[in-house]
């Protein structure tokens, strides 16, 4: 069975075809098409963002959503090229759960050289927090306390969800809402994170985790207006 988005796509392209809206036309507010199709607003985002991702609508960060493209009848790509996967609130619904317990099982755990690792971590981060090694060095900084936590499950899924995080939805979705601002945030909340594993603090460590989280979560989930 399709999963939820895909198929809100599926009705929103064709509610562009069938209106017909040409191209530089206006989308309906997200509450409207969440009425209109009766599903969440999360489930209207994510579609819109597969819609993005295909060049199908241009989302405007405070403005609205706009068509790029006439649409033909037929299948959309995703259609044809079968699942895309589950969409990016729900994979990162589950890296909040997994990222946060593994936080606080690897203050229990955590050994001097992993701790070190991170400490290099950070500094590249703080040498480069923008450039073409950022996002690797980011990653391994989540692989090594994941490792930590002596947990293979958490371990696997954490890889997993960095893994899709490089698909194209998210790509799409941060080439709009991420300004290089974001990343020194980011950074002096990972110092943050760093600073209780050095304590063995369990209980901090996964609260500054889920800071560092719920920052990214608003960035990417909660600051696209109508």
């Amino acid at each position: 069975m399709p999963r939820l988005y895909v198929v809100i796509a599926r009705q929103i392209a064709d509610y562009i075809r069938d209106t017909p809206l040409e191209p530089g036309a206006q989308l309906p507010p997200e509450r409207d098409l969440t009425q209109q199709f009766q599903v969440s607003r999360t489930t209207v985002r994510e579609a819109m963002i597969a819609l993005e991702t295909m060049g199908i609508v241009e989302v405007l960060v405070g403005d609205g959503t706009y068509v790029r493209a006439r649409l033909a009848s037929g299948a959309l790509r995703w259609e044809r090229e079968g699942d895309p996967g589950p969409g990016p609130h729900e994979q990162f619904r589950m890296r909040m759960l997994v990222e946060c317990a593994a936080a606080e099982d690897a203050a229990r755990n955590i050994t001097e050289p992993e701790l070190e690792r991170l400490r290099q971590f950070v500094a590249a981060m703080e040498a480069d927090v923008d450039g073409p090694e950022a996002e690797m060095n980011r990653q391994a900084f989540h692989d090594v306390v994941a490792v930590a936590s002596r947990n293979s499950i958490f371990v696997d899924t954490i890889r997993d969800l960095w893994r899709l995080r490089a698909g194209a939805m998210w790509k799409t979705l941060a080439s709009r809402v991420v300004q290089p601002q974001h990343h020194e945030m980011a950074l002096a909340d990972r110092k943050q994170i760093l600073a209780a594993l050095e304590r063995r603090d369990a209980a901090e460590a996964g609260a500054a985790m889920r800071r560092l989280l719920d920052r990214i979560r608003q960035r990417y989930f909660d600051d696209i207006s109508d």
